[in-house]
């Protein structure tokens, strides 16, 4: 059987560096492709969420999108969290809400 590659996410990481004011175009993908994102309760979670984060000025809003196995923003960073913290934020955030 042939082994499937695996993805090194964690070389994404090197030499990133997050800019105050700067914008950034974020992707995430759910886990094995699962496709239920736009459920209804799923897709208000994460619109929740992103508004939240815009209302908190960890960075401004300027776009986004969901599709059934991945998300899309367009964001320009506040002055208080990095790159790396907004993402992890989120994803807590959206956790959380979710396993509710």
């Amino acid at each position: 059987m042939e082994s499937r590659p695996q993805r090194k996410t964690e070389n994404l990481r090197i030499g990133r560096i997050s800019i105050p004011h700067a914008c950034y175009f974020i992707t995430l993908c759910t886990e094995s492709k699962q496709t239920n994102l736009t459920s209804q309760s799923i897709a208000d979670t994460i619109l929740n969420t992103w508004r939240r984060q815009h209302s908190d000025d960890d960075y401004v809003l300027h776009c986004a999108t969901i599709m059934p196995d991945y998300i899309h923003w367009l964001c320009s960073l506040g002055t208080q969290l990095t790159l790396a913290q907004i993402v992890s934020k989120f994803k807590s955030k959206t956790t959380a809400a979710l396993a509710e």
